[in-house]
C-alpha cells in the first residue's frame, strides 16, 4: 500500500501601503504613519542612558547581577570590617532601603544544586529580618508558609523553632511545598539560636547548602547552630522574585537594620578551609580580602561601597525620537532602561529591529532636569526610569475624545508575580499593564478596565492596541482590546474616571514614581522589552488594527514538507509531522482525501474510525494515526492559518 501526504496553506490577502519613504523603509512603520499617529515611538535608538544607582557585581554573572539601590535611604561609606573598605548601613523605613537584582536574565535565580551565601552583618536591632535572600510564594500557591520557594539567609527568623523571642541567625533553602508551623517550612535550614549584640561587632556568616544539608558558619565556627533540618525533597529556585540584600520574602518586607558589607554568592559549596581564610584575610585588608574571594570564583559579590549617586548631566540622557504628527514631543531614555536590545524579529520591522528593555524596577530618586538643543532649554523632564515623555497631553478631553494606543511587548514568566505597567500616564487617565497573573489590562480612563483572557508573559513578541471610543458622552462609549489583531475583549462604559492629566512613561506608571512612593519595589515598574508604541487621537476599526499586525510579518509559511511515504503500513503507526512560520497564534487542521485533490477533502478530528486506525493530533502539527488500515489509504494534508487568515 502507497502512503502519500500533500500539504496546503491558506493565505492572507497582502495589503499593499502607499505614501513617502519613511524611516528605515520599513513596511510597520509606513503601516503606523499612514495612520496619522499622534505620536510615535519606534524605540529603535541604540544610544546608552547614563548608568543607575547600582552596586556593581563582580562576580561571574557580570552586569546581569549589578544590584539597584531601592531608594535614597542609606548611609554610605560608613566604617566596615575590612580596613580600606566602606559599608553601609540600612535603617527600616516604609520607603525601603534595600538593594535588588532585577530579573532581566533568568540566571539571577540560582540553579538547582550545591550554592554559598557569604555576607558581613552588624545589626542595630532584633527584628525578624532578611539581610540576603530571594524567596517567596510560589505564583498561584496558598501563602509563603505552605508554598515557599528559593533561599534565605536571615535574623530572627528561625523558622523551626517558630518563635519571636528567639534570637540568632539563620539559613534556609525551601523546597517549594512547605510545611506547618514548628516544622522546617518545606526544606533544608540550619539554625543558631545565639544572642547577638547590638553595639556594631561584625559578624561574618557563611550559608552552604551541600544539596541535602545547609550550614551555618558564624565568625570561623559553625558549632553555634542549635538546629540542623536536612532537605526534603529538593530545592526549588524562585525565578519571579528579584534577589534582595537587606530585605526579603516581599517587596520592601522584612527590612534589614544594620551595616552590610562584602556580599558573595557562589554556586558551590564552600569547605570549611575556604571559610576560614576568607574569615582571616578580612585582618589583612580590603585588597587581599577581595582577591581572595574572586579567586574562589564567586557567581555574584558586591562590595556595597558605591559612593552617593549623583545625577548625570542632562545632555547624557539620549533621546527617543517621535515620528507622530505632534512633533517635538520626544522621549529621553532614562537610567535603568536598555536600549537597543533585540526587538521583534518579523520582516514587517526590517533587520536590525530593536526594542528597549526595561529592568522592573525604576532608580532611587527622581530629578528634574533640563535638556538643552544649541544651548537653549527645549523640555524640563522628570528623570526616574523607563522613557519618559513629559507634560503630554495632546488633543485630550476624557468625557469626549476617542484614544488608541498600539505598541509590540515581551514578557517572561520570571515577571508574573506582580502588577506592573507597560506604559500610561496612570490610573487616573489610561495605561496598559500586565498583571500578577500575567495577563493585559487596559484602563483608557474612562471606566471599564479590560482584561484580556489569555496570558502574554510567555517571552514572546506580541501586539497590543486598546481602543476608547465614545459619542460625545461616556455612556455611550466602548472599550476594546486588541492581541496579536484579534479583538479579546470590550465593554461598555457606563462611568467615568478622573482623567488627571500626568506624564507618559513608557516601562512604567508615572503616578507610582519613587517621588510619590519613595520604594522602587512597590512601583510599577515594566520587566521587559517594548517597541513600536503609537498613540491616536481616534479610535482605529478592527480592519486598521489588523492591517498594522499583518504589515509586520507575512501569512503563515510551512516550511518541511512531511515525506512522501511509499510502503504497506497496515498495522503500523505513523506521524506525519510539519513545521510553519508567521505570525504567533497559528492553527493546525489535517484533511483526507481518496484523491490527489483538496477539493472534496474531509478535515480529520481525533476519532477511531471504523476500520480501526487511531486518529490524533488532527488539530497539530504532528498527526499521528496508529493502527493503519489499508481502507485508510489516500492523501493526507495539513492547512496552517492565523486567526486573522479567512
Amino acid at each position: 500500500m502507497r502512503k502519500q501526504i500533500l500539504t496546503s496553506l491558506a493565505l492572507a490577502s497582502s495589503v499593499l501601503l502607499a505614501g513617502e519613504m519613511a524611516r528605515a523603509q520599513t513596511a510597520y512603520f509606513k503601516a503606523v504613519t499612514n495612520l496619522a499617529p499622534a505620536a510615535y515611538w519606534p524605540l529603535q535608538e541604540t544610544a546608552q542612558p547614563p548608568m543607575a544607582d547600582v552596586e556593581t557585581n563582580y562576580g561571574s554573572l557580570g552586569t546581569t547581577g549589578n544590584a539597584v539601590y531601592s531608594s535614597t535611604n542609606f548611609f554610605r561609606g560608613r566604617p566596615g570590617p575590612i580596613a580600606g573598605d566602606s559599608a553601609i548601613v540600612t535603617t527600616p523605613t516604609t520607603a525601603g532601603a534595600f538593594l535588588g537584582v532585577p530579573l532581566t536574565s533568568p540566571g539571577v535565580s540560582l540553579p538547582v544544586g550545591a550554592f554559598t551565601v557569604e555576607a558581613w552583618v552588624s545589626p542595630t536591632n532584633y527584628a525578624s529580618a532578611v539581610i540576603v535572600g530571594q524567596s517567596g510564594p510560589n505564583p498561584g500557591g496558598l501563602n509563603y508558609t505552605t508554598n515557599a520557594s528559593g533561599w534565605v539567609l536571615a535574623q530572627n527568623y528561625l523558622a523551626y523553632n517558630d518563635s519571636t523571642s528567639t534570637r540568632g541567625f539563620s539559613f534556609h533553602v525551601y523546597n517549594g511545598v512547605g510545611g506547618a508551623a514548628g516544622t522546617t517550612r518545606g526544606g533544608a535550614e540550619a539554625d543558631a539560636a545565639i544572642n547577638y549584640t547590638t553595639n556594631g561587632v561584625w559578624y561574618h556568616l557563611v550559608g552552604i547548602f551541600d544539596g541535602t544539608n545547609c550550614a551555618l558558619y558564624i565568625n570561623l565556627t559553625n558549632t553555634l547552630v542549635t538546629n540542623q533540618i536536612a532537605m526534603t525533597g529538593s530545592y526549588n529556585p524562585d525565578t519571579w522574585d528579584p534577589l534582595t540584600i537587606g530585605g526579603g520574602r516581599g517587596l520592601n518586607a522584612n527590612i534589614y537594620s544594620g551595616g552590610l558589607d562584602e556580599i558573595a554568592i557562589y554556586t558551590n559549596a564552600l569547605t570549611g578551609l575556604q571559610v576560614t581564610n576568607h574569615f582571616n584575610a578580612a585582618a589583612s585588608g580590603f585588597a587581599t580580602y577581595s582577591a581572595l574571594i574572586l579567586g574562589d570564583k564567586p557567581y555574584m559579590y558586591w562590595h556595597l561601597d558605591a559612593p552617593v549617586y549623583v545625577w548625570p548631566a542632562a545632555t547624557t540622557y539620549p533621546p527617543a525620537a517621535n515620528y507622530g504628527v505632534l512633533g517635538n514631543v520626544n522621549g529621553i531614555y532614562n537610567p535603568g532602561t536598555l536600549p537597543g536590545v533585540a526587538g521583534p524579529s518579523y520582516s514587517g520591522f526590517g533587520s536590525p529591529s530593536y526594542a528597549c528593555a526595561f529592568n522592573g524596577m525604576g532608580t532611587s530618586a527622581t530629578n528634574t532636569v533640563q535638556l538643552f538643543s544649541n544651548g537653549v532649554a527645549v523640555s524640563t523632564v522628570v528623570a526616574s526610569s523607563g522613557v519618559m515623555i513629559t507634560n503630554f497631553a495632546p488633543a485630550m478631553n476624557y468625557l469626549s475624545n476617542n484614544i488608541t494606543l498600539a505598541f509590540w511587548f515581551k514578557s517572561s514568566p520570571q515577571e508574573a508575580s506582580r502588577f506592573h505597567t507597560m506604559l500610561g500616564r496612570g490610573d487616573t487617565s489610561w495605561r496598559a499593564s500586565l498583571n500578577q497573573n500575567g495577563k493585559v489590562q487596559f484602563n483608557p480612563g474612562e471606566g471599564g478596565e479590560l482584561t484580556s483572557s489569555g496570558v502574554y508573559n510567555d517571552g514572546q513578541w506580541h501586539f497590543a492596541a486598546g481602543v476608547y471610543q465614545t459619542a460625545n458622552s461616556y455612556t455611550n462609549g466602548e472599550n476594546f482590546l486588541y492581541i496579536d489583531g484579534i479583538l479579546n475583549a470590550s465593554a461598555t462604559v457606563t462611568s467615568a474616571a478622573g482623567g488627571t492629566v500626568t506624564d507618559l512613561l513608557l516601562g512604567g506608571a508615572p503616578d507610582y514614581t519613587p517621588a510619590g512612593n519613595g520604594n522602587n519595589y512597590n512601583t510599577r515598574f515594566f520587566g521587559g522589552s517594548l517597541a513600536h508604541v503609537a498613540y491616536f487621537t481616534n479610535a482605529l476599526s478592527t480592519a486598521q488594527i489588523q492591517s498594522l499586525y499583518w504589515s509586520a510579518a507575512p501569512a503563515p509559511a510551512i516550511q518541511n514538507q512531511p515525506p512522501i511515504l511509499a510502503a504497506n503500513y497496515a498495522g503500523a503507526t505513523n506521524l506525519w509531522a510539519i513545521s510553519a512560520s508567521g505570525m504567533t497564534n497559528l492553527a493546525y487542521q489535517w484533511y483526507y482525501n481518496s484523491s490527489s485533490n483538496y477539493a472534496g477533502a474531509t478535515a480529520l478530528t481525533d476519532i477511531t474510525l471504523a476500520s480501526g486506525t487511531v486518529i490524533t493530533g488532527s488539530a497539530t502539527a504532528t498527526l499521528s494515526a496508529a493502527g493503519l488500515h489499508p481502507a485508510d489509504a489516500g492523501y493526507y494534508f495539513c492547512a496552517v492559518t492565523n486567526p486573522l487568515v479567512n
